[in-house]
């Protein structure tokens, strides 16, 4: 059996999970294999459970060893949350979502067509959460050019409505 690992302890996935709207549309970037996706499925009416959760993370490990959990318990059968799980560069959020009824993203020279085939539909996100990504970037060197992507990338998944939030969780 796998342990979960979680990077910040000492803060309560319970007090996380509650700034996570009922219904809402909800991205855990360098989610690990954190608890923190069950806190969130396992929530009671209210809030309940979000409507989809997205966990990214750069690991295909981590993402197989969540998946392979909420397959095998059967306490998340029930569950209405759409989860989709994605192996993916954070500084590249944009490439995994469809933004384009959103943006006019002519002067974007990432994108090629193999991209845009491999985008998730309705990609923008009532809360994208960032518990312990942004301090491992930290760690590392040009991490002020790579939290500056991660940044702006995040800006332009959330829901542009203005109740868009991202939750930073750092030491």
């Amino acid at each position: 059996e796998v342990t979960a690992t979680e990077w910040h302890s000492s803060i309560s996935l319970d007090d996380i999970a509650s700034m996570v709207p009922q219904n809402g549309r909800c991205l855990i970037i360098g989610c690990g294999n954190s608890l923190l996706p069950d806190v969130l499925l396992q929530r009671q009416n209210p809030p309940g459970p979000p409507q989809s959760l997205v966990l990214l993370d750069s690991s295909p490990t981590c993402l197989d060893q969540l998946r392979e959990r909420y397959q095998q318990d059967t306490t998340y059968s029930t569950i209405d949350t759409e989860i989709d799980y994605i192996c993916g560069d954070v500084t590249r959020l944009s490439k995994y979502f469809d933004i384009d009824d959103i943006y006019d993203d002519n002067n974007n020279n990432d994108n090629d067509d193999n991209d845009n085939n491999n985008k998730r539909g309705g990609g923008l996100f009532d809360i994208i959460i960032d518990k312990g990504l942004t301090d491992a970037i930290l760690c590392g060197e040009g991490w002020d050019y790579l939290l500056e992507k991660v940044l702006y990338e995040s800006s332009r998944i959330l829901s542009k409505d203005g109740s868009g939030r991202y939750l930073l969780i750092s030491y």
